[in-house]
């Protein structure tokens, strides 16, 4: 008995090892970072198992979606380095930069959005910091290798120390791949009501797919 439970779990593990895609974008493509959204991602193979658990609303500066200064406030992640309850990862390829929009979740503290990225050949990892006053967005932007694949692990830290955690509102990630044909929104709750069908990332699909899918605003499962 303990021998098949012990295979049961080792299937299991194999199982989750080879769910981890590494996704690719055909044009720049905003990611808004609210629970639902990441919880897509997370079936699709490509944000990392326990990812967003911890949601908050807080104020910024910046739209991701437009890149536009405005008073942005919808629900985002919220992140914290050392908190596995406060943990953002993503596995990504064919991308030449990305932008990550956060703010700091406190009143009166100015804190850092830290974004590392690390090639899976082994080779160095690239990383980014920029710094969020309060109801400020902090704008990161990392140059990326389109031929490489990368393991990007986004949290909140201290201003200046990269190695004490503070928590950070992450908005929404701007992915911009090697061969750009335009931008779009990937944003689930916000599909329109046009009478086309949406997946759960927001992306547009065949009427006739299978799974959990979007149209004219409600969720159906076929």
């Amino acid at each position: 008995m303990k021998k098949f439970f012990t295979l049961i779990a080792a299937v299991a593990l194999a199982a989750s090892v080879n769910a981890q895609t590494f996704k690719s974008f055909e044009k720049t493509t905003v990611f808004i970072t609210n629970q639902e959204n990441v919880t897509a991602g997370i079936a699709e193979g490509w944000i990392a198992e326990g990812s967003g658990k911890t949601a908050t609303t807080k104020t910024g500066s910046i739209n991701p979606e437009t890149g536009e200064e405005e008073i942005y406030k919808q629900p985002g992640l919220d992140l914290k380095k050392n908190n596995d309850a406060k943990a953002f990862s993503i596995y990504v390829t064919g991308l030449t930069s990305l932008t990550a929009y956060g703010a700091t979740t406190s009143s009166s503290d100015t804190r850092d959005l830290y974004v590392v990225a690390t090639p899976n050949d082994g080779s160095a990892a690239v990383e980014i910091s920029a710094s969020s006053e309060p109801n400020v967005t902090a704008v990161a932007s990392l140059e990326l290798d389109a031929a490489k694949k990368y393991t990007v692990v986004f949290t909140g830290v201290k201003e200046g120390d990269k190695e004490s955690g503070a928590d950070i509102a992450l908005h929404g990630v701007k992915f911009v791949p090697g061969t750009s044909t335009g931008i779009s929104s990937v944003n689930a709750a916000a599909a329109k009501k046009n009478g086309k069908t949406y997946n759960m990332a927001g992306q547009e699909v065949s009427s006739s797919v299978k799974g959990i899918v979007i149209k004219n605003g409600k969720k159906y499962v076929k």
